[in-house]
């Protein structure tokens, strides 16, 4: 998902199904790895499409289309059928209405500058308990080199503490794509990719302290990390990718990382999955590949079903994707018009409605970098980045609301500061949204460039 994002920790309600696929299968090739967006770093994700910071602004966006995806590919590489489960939400019924999130004041999250420009990665800020956590690898010396991780927290999203250092990698090595994650126990995780693997640190004690970095037994390259909060520590799940052997895989801890289950590969995908939903034991990855592809994986029965395409035209990036209940939403980018699009499936992603428009681009600028969130009422909360300006220097971060998953609200802005905005992302628990995002008044990355986090409630 993306140089400009931070899609964040997934915790909403998601029930269902668990159809079939593959077993495992232990990457061994050494690889630089598969990390999605993000500058600095230098993991390979495998191919596939990407919006890319350069792109010249375009003035676009056409006319609201509808597309029909057809149905959901049924065939699966093992035994098991799909159970569609009723057509409607299920889940969240008696939360209240559904209604669009007002969004606070930007605060500042880091108090240290960060110079000369931050790797936030994708699903840098989580949600614990009420507390707003935040991750980033700060960059220090030589080009593309950041040896050192940072840690923040939010009592209560209005105002963050002094920056910790979560570790601090000797001899200068690569720190790069890291990713938080809370479990029900309070327990805090970053994950990152570091020598030719995928690693993290953990902190018992609400991030105060951390441990040194241990590693995913057989991982290679980073792509996505969730954790499912199942008991009373929490599930953790790892898509990774393996370009020696052109594999992705995922693999699983029960026990707050001190082991880990064998990997089993996902087939039909070829590099780093964009986006990854999850509760409970399913999770939904989405990846632009030849088109927007969306997978179900449920970790109890270690399966998958086989991707289906949900729409291919226009040339479509950095998808993004959430669940509650029945119900799936993905929505993504497109190259040719420079707009938003997303589509709704009531029946756990085995079939797609058409693709609709939800958001274009201010003029001379081009609509990029969405990520979605459900609540617990069913609404749908999508966010976006509306790129303007040369590099970007006048762009904004928007904010575009739906109760039905195919009429949107008119775009509002969370940030407007004609400054460079990018790595936007939603964290999100139960009632709550939070975005955080970098923002360089200059333009692009340099020395003023700060993390900046708003609470939508």
């Amino acid at each position: 998902m993306k140089i400009a994002s931070l899609s964040v920790v997934a915790l909403a309600a998601l029930v269902g199904l668990a159809v079939v696929s593959c077993g495992g299968d232990e990457g061994s090739a050494d690889a630089a790895g598969g990390g999605d967006g993000g500058g600095g770093g230098g993991q390979d994700d495998g191919g596939g499409q990407d919006g890319g910071e350069s792109k010249d602004a375009i003035a676009g966006g056409d006319a609201a289309d509808v597309q029909d995806s057809g149905p959901f590919d049924a065939g699966f590489e093992d035994a098991g059928e799909a159970d569609a489960g009723a057509a409607d939400t299920g889940v969240g019924k008696d939360a209240g209405p559904a209604v669009p999130k007002i969004f606070g004041p930007a605060v500042k999250v880091n108090d240290t500058p960060i110079t000369p420009e931050p790797i936030v990665s994708l699903d840098s800020a989580a949600f614990s308990k009420g507390a707003v956590l935040a991750a980033w690898a700060h960059r220090t010396g030589e080009l593309n080199i950041y040896p050192a991780l940072y840690f923040d927290i939010s009592a209560d999203g209005q105002a963050f503490g002094t920056d910790k250092k979560a570790w601090g990698s000797p001899g200068g090595s690569t720190v790069d794509r890291p990713q938080i994650i809370a479990g029900p126990d309070g327990a805090v995780y970053i994950f990152l990719y570091r020598d030719g693997g995928t690693s993290f640190v953990k902190s018992a004690d609400g991030g105060a302290t951390f441990s040194t970095p241990t590693m995913v037994d057989g991982s290679k390259g980073l792509c996505k990390v969730r954790l499912s909060p199942i008991g009373t520590i929490g599930e953790i799940y790892v898509v990774y990718f393996d370009p020696g052997e052109g594999k992705v895989n995922f693999n699983k801890s029960e026990d707050g990382g001190a082991t880990w289950n064998n990997p089993f590969e996902l087939h039909d995908l070829t590099g780093c999955v964009d986006d990854m939903y999850t509760d409970g034991e399913d999770s939904f990855v989405v990846r632009a590949q030849q088109g927007v592809k969306l997978m179900k994986i449920n970790a109890g029965l270690y399966m998958h079903t086989l991707a289906v395409t949900i729409d291919s035209a226009d040339l479509p990036y950095s998808p993004a994707v959430g669940s509650l209940g029945n119900s799936v939403h993905a929505c993504w980018a497109t190259e040719q018009n420079n707009s938003i699009y997303c589509a709704h499936s009531a029946d756990q992603g085995q079939t797609f409605g058409g693709r609709h428009k939800a958001a274009g681009p201010s003029v001379g600028c081009y609509a990029d970098e969405p990520d979605v969130a459900f609540d617990p009422a069913g609404g749908i909360h999508v966010i976006y980045r509306d790129y303007c300006g040369n590099g970007g220097a006048q762009s904004k971060i928007m904010y575009i609301f739906s109760n039905d998953g195919s009429s949107y609200s008119s775009p509002t802005a969370i940030r407007d500061n004609n400054s460079y905005v990018g790595w936007a992302g939603l964290a999100r628990e139960d009632g709550m949204l939070g975005v955080l995002w970098i923002e360089n008044p200059g333009g692009g990355f340099n020395a003023d460039t700060d993390l900046f986090f708003s609470l939508g409630q």
